[in-house]
């Protein structure tokens, strides 16, 4: 028997393929949830250790029977892991926004007017860490828009 034919003759299961990325999204979870926080870094990362290692013991288990299954498992794991890591900051920024939102406009529109004329605003999150020090995100009201026009370049 030939290589060619141990390949071809194998049937392929995209509940391999699904698993790989069913375990990618567990895994970003925590990070698509809590954003930059500690605790979801070790949870995130104590996930990825488990659910990488069971996906190489079912590579392992299944190599033999389904060659092309096992790859595009591992390699949907790679690309979701990767992709939805790269995409987390901003999706959790959008939904918080769309979930939250309203709470947040109405915080920020409630505040009194500062007597040295400051913008209204509110804090929208906070991250950091001993070495790296705390950073501060805050939601700010600019009616007469003067923020723009110190942060925004026109496309031309």
């Amino acid at each position: 028997m030939t290589v060619k034919t141990f390949l071809m003759g194998q049937p392929f299961s995209w509940r391999l393929a699904a698993l790989g990325g069913v375990c990618a999204l567990v895994v970003s979870l925590p990070e698509l949830i809590y954003g930059n926080d500690f605790g979801a870094f070790l949870i995130g990362t104590c996930a990825f250790a488990v659910i990488t290692v069971m996906l190489h013991i079912t590579a392992l288990v299944n190599v033999r029977r389904k060659v092309h299954s096992v790859f595009a498992m591992l390699a949907a794991y790679c690309l979701l892991l990767w992709v939805l890591h790269h995409i987390s900051s901003d999706v959790r920024t959008h939904c918080r926004w769309v979930l939250e939102g309203a709470d947040y406009k109405h915080q920020v529109l409630e505040r009194p007017q500062s007597p040295s004329k400051g913008l209204k605003h509110v804090e929208w999150e906070e991250w950091g860490f001993v070495a790296t020090g705390d950073t501060t995100v805050y939601l700010v009201v600019d009616p007469s828009d003067d923020l723009a026009d110190e942060f925004w370049e026109p496309l031309t």
